[in-house]
């Protein structure tokens, strides 16, 4: 007995502790920074094997507000201390500050994500040196004074794969749109587009469509425009979709306008995944022009390589339940088996929220196997929680 007393008690890796580190901090994306900083400062405190992993994670995210005086304070910080760079993998900026300093990528050596938010761009001119392991740049209610300026930003990160762009993006969305001369050809693993509202980027996916570019996964959400004209992503679509392979579709109809110009996929020839989120479906009206939209494109795929169908649904209430119920699944079967039967492999129906009652999904769960009935038959429906 004495000697088990003398034993010392297993302790967990350090690896291992650093990778719950990890976790814990991957779950500060949405908190302040001054909140982040206090955290992690108590987090070092706990021992001294921590404090260095916990600095670095101090740098993994740094965020540079409005003011080129800021960035140019974490320069110098980095030209002091140029190991601290090493640490930092996203840089998020309120303004395009830090892009005005051509030394700055170079204390940055993993850097991987950039992220812009509420900028007003000058013209972009060709001599900004390249951020060369940039491979995600998320964009978020920003201006450029013309859509040509987006194919010049693009160019600044010659690794991209994943582009984001969200809200206003043009200073005057009725300016003529010319191609950008010189403009290398592109290729994305991933293209998210968000509009709500007036706050759409259109003009410049009209940019997107003119030049040579490709796209593997694209994401396109629409909610609450009011002129619901999509016109801008069906050109889009010309350009990249015989080559996507994954697409997403949220569209929140607008309650009391026909939409002007519907979405088109049939361009899309090779898709192997559809996405369709119906998170936003509210009041009759909407559902029963909803299960239109769906169904309509639904009619549309053509793609043979396409074996997987995805319905996101958020049924966390009873309001939110109850016009889901009212969509017009026994039709939406008839479509899915009449244009995609021979080549699917399954239809998923994903409840978004990975804390919703289990319950509720469970009954809609339920009540979709006896309207999916062909699907159900033919062992091709799944259910699913939580996020993709």
């Amino acid at each position: 007995m004495s000697q088990a007393r003398s034993l010392e008690l297993p302790t967990i890796p350090l690896e291992i502790q650093f990778f719950i580190l990890d976790q814990i901090t991957g779950t500060f994306e949405n908190v302040a920074p001054e909140v982040v900083k206090k955290e992690l400062g108590r987090l070092a405190l706990i021992c001294s094997a921590w404090t260095a992993h916990v600095r670095s994670l101090l740098f993994r995210r740094v965020y540079i507000a409005d003011s080129n005086v800021v960035a140019g304070r974490f320069l110098s910080l980095l030209r002091r201390n140029n190991h601290l760079g090493h640490y930092t993998t996203t840089l998020a900026m309120q303004s395009a500050a830090a892009l005005e300093f051509p030394d700055l990528p170079n204390f940055l050596p993993n850097l991987r994500t950039v992220i812009i938010s509420s900028s007003v761009f000058e013209p972009i001119e060709g001599s900004v040196r390249p951020w060369v392991g940039v491979t995600h740049l998320k964009m978020k209610f920003c201006m450029l004074s013309t859509a040509e300026d987006l194919w010049r930003l693009l160019c600044i990160f010659p690794a991209l794969e994943h582009l984001h762009l969200s809200g206003w993006l043009v200073m005057d969305p009725d300016a003529p749109i010319v191609i950008a001369a010189n403009a290398p050809a592109i290729h994305l693993k991933e293209l998210v587009l968000l509009s709500s509202r007036h706050h759409s980027p259109h003009p410049a996916v009209t940019q997107l469509a003119l030049h040579d570019l490709t796209v593997d996964r694209l994401s396109v959400t629409l909610l609450a425009v009011e002129d619901w004209d999509a016109s801008a992503c069906n050109s889009l679509l010309c350009k990249i979709g015989p080559t996507l392979q994954e697409l997403e579709l949220v569209v929140d109809l607008p309650e009391k306008r026909i939409p002007e110009v519907g979405i088109c996929i049939r361009p899309c020839t090779a898709l192997r995944s559809l996405v369709l989120g119906l998170c936003s479906i509210a009041g009759s009206a909407q559902t029963m022009r909803g299960g239109n939209l769906i169904i309509s494109i639904l009619n549309q795929i053509s793609a043979p390589t396409m074996t997987t169908l995805t319905f996101n649904v958020n049924v966390s209430s009873e309001s939110l339940t109850a016009p889901l119920r009212e969509l017009p699944w026994d039709k939406i079967d008839d479509s899915i088996l009449g244009r995609l039967g021979p080549h699917l492999k399954r239809v998923v129906v994903r409840n978004l929220p990975a804390d919703g009652p289990d319950l509720r999904f469970d009954e809609f769960a339920g009540f979709l196997k006896e309207r999916l009935v062909g699907l159900e038959r033919g062992h091709l429906l799944q259910f699913e929680r939580g996020g993709i």
